[in-house]
């Protein structure tokens, strides 16, 4: 068969793996299930996957493109129009560019199962230099963590930002500095946490210029790069809000500014509100874990990554840690490639696969936005 050979290559069952897996998460809701395991779907079908947070924001943003008249006459929320500068743009761009052919919300949800096949085949290729079961580290990084797989299926820029931002760190290690600087751009266009790439690169360059004692041009540009994205995000929000810090004046707004370290175990804070911290002291644990691990044998850019991005998540007073450390979770199957590939572990997430699948449609009920006028959205 003429294309026998690419249907049965890496890559493309790298890609089917997401797509397979999203498409298993839509069938309940796009049958319009009343429940499904006993979990009431409420038969409103794939508006349960619409509204779940952060989605409408960017799809709101979408279709105003920021424009405060605009986004006053349709927000949903009670929240002054700054509110929606917390979400930064290229999502919603790339969710708008796709609308005059499939409307905004089916435009969305092409942009998320094509993000999730992006990340997978950017995995795989990062995956298969350190690993000879690549695939199977594929599919396990498709199912977990869990909370990956809720962003697979909903309306989120993570997925687009972990491939980015990856992209960015693999094109680094293998010496292409200015790529590497171009995807810092897209990855910090896509949200603000992705600007770490710089104090990372500028590390290991420090690093270098110890070692072979010369700087090499090349890497401090790119390097500066990612900075750039920042400054189209503030030269836009300037001439729709006025304002070129419209992102932190956001941030403050609603609580989610920089705090002190491990300030998300503090159920005061608006965005904990709870004593159940079980999973972020885990995925804590876990970074720790990681960034002892990364110390020595594997290539430094990563350690330096896992190091600061892990410092960056421990000032942001979130219950949501793993959605925030979704760029570190392929970071995580690189230094414990040997453990994930054991064939104690391929048994364990097998069997685990109806509780993730569970945990997800479970997940998707319960983050919804409250969106009590769906024409605003038309």
């Amino acid at each position: 068969m003429k294309y026998a050979k690419y249907l049965r290559s890496p890559l493309f069952l790298a890609g089917c793996m997401s797509i397979a897996l999203t498409l298993l998460i839509y069938a309940p809701f796009a049958l319009r299930a009343s429940s499904f395991w006993g979990i009431p779907l409420k038969d409103s079908g794939m508006q349960q996957i619409y509204s779940n947070w952060d989605g409408p924001n960017y799809v709101l943003n979408a279709i105003t493109n920021y424009e405060p008249a605009e986004i006053g006459i349709r927000a949903f929320l009670t929240r002054p129009n700054e509110y929606y500068a917390a979400h930064f743009p290229l999502y919603s761009w790339l969710i708008r560019a796709g609308a005059p052919v499939f409307g905004y919300w089916w435009s969305a949800l092409a942009l998320q199962i094509v993000s999730g096949v992006i990340l997978n085949l950017i995995f795989y290729s990062f995956i298969r230099t350190r690993s000879k079961h690549a695939l199977w580290l594929t599919f396990a990084f498709t199912i977990f963590p869990p909370r990956l797989m809720v962003l697979r299926a909903v309306i989120a820029p993570e997925l687009l930002l972990t491939a980015s931002m990856l992209a960015a760190l693999l094109l680094w290690q293998n010496n292409k500095p200015l790529f590497a600087g171009v995807m810092g751009i897209v990855a910090v266009l896509l949200k603000f946490q992705a600007i770490i790439l710089v104090p990372v690169f500028a590390i290991t360059i420090f690093e270098h210029s110890l070692r072979e004692r010369k700087i090499h041009i090349p890497e401090i540009i790119g390097a500066g790069l990612p900075l750039l994205g920042y400054g189209v995000v503030a030269l836009f929000y300037f001439f729709q809000f006025g304002d070129w810090h419209a992102y932190f004046v956001a941030q403050n707004m609603v609580g989610m500014g920089m705090d002190v370290p491990f300030s998300m175990f503090n159920y005061a804070k608006k965005w904990v509100g709870t004593n159940v911290m079980e999973t972020a002291a885990l995925y804590f644990i876990g970074m720790i874990m990681l960034i002892t691990k990364l110390a020595k044998g594997f290539p430094r850019v990563y350690f330096w990554f896992a190091l600061g991005y892990t410092a960056m998540l421990s000032l942001i007073p979130q219950v949501d840690i793993m959605r925030l450390a979704a760029p570190i979770a392929p970071i995580f199957f690189l230094g414990f490639h040997s453990f994930f590939e054991s064939k104690l572990m391929r048994i364990t997430l097998i069997l685990a696969l109806p509780m993730l699948y569970l945990y997800t449609i479970n997940f998707i009920m319960t983050n919804q936005a409250p969106i009590a006028d769906w024409s605003l959205f038309q």
